[in-house]
């Protein structure tokens, strides 16, 4: 895939921000590479107007700085995200970086703040009918209320997670059982 997107970004001039983004995509899915890309077309989707690509591209740039132990690039890039997508409307992509926030919230211990964006995020997700990401907020709740004190409604929603996730296949249960067997 990824030959095929910078075969065609060569085709289109580089001038697609959309394509550059999918590029950069296809690099991250590959070999957790595309940083390059991915923010350029952070910057051209902004420009173009197109603030869900831009909010979606942006996770990827959060995931990329996590995964290399960046924790303080990480949260940056975090709050543009959520700077990004707080005035967007209602969608998935919105959805996906609430589930995004609460993720990484849940993990940094901000559980009120974990708590707060997934529950947004699973709310947000339901209406959109996006199980994938109700599972994914599910999986980041379900910890942050365990370490709040709430043993039960935790495990709770990582079994609901993992559940609906078994349900319509989602690799994302994987996560669902780490977290599951951490609590």
């Amino acid at each position: 895939a990824v030959a095929h997107y910078r075969r065609a970004l060569e085709l289109a001039g580089e001038d697609d921000a959309s394509l550059l983004f999918r590029y950069g995509l296809a690099r991250f899915h590959d070999s957790e590479t595309g940083e390059g890309e991915l923010g350029r077309a952070v910057e051209e989707l902004l420009a173009s107007g197109d603030a869900e690509a831009a909010s979606e591209a942006q996770v990827i740039l959060v995931e990329l700085a996590w995964k290399r132990g960046e924790r303080d690039l990480a949260d940056h890039r975090l709050e543009r995200a959520e700077e990004i997508a707080g005035d967007l409307p209602v969608s998935r992509a919105k959805a996906y970086v609430l589930s995004t926030v609460s993720r990484f919230r849940m993990l940094a211990g901000q559980l009120e703040e974990a708590i707060r964006a997934g529950e947004q995020a699973i709310v947000m997700a339901g209406g959109l009918g996006s199980d994938e990401i109700r599972v994914h907020a599910l999986t980041n709740v379900g910890p942050a209320r365990a370490r709040s004190g709430d043993l039960a409604a935790g495990r709770a929603t990582l079994e609901e997670a993992i559940e609906l996730g078994s349900r319509i296949g989602s690799a994302e249960v994987l996560r669902t059982y780490v977290n599951m067997a951490a609590v």
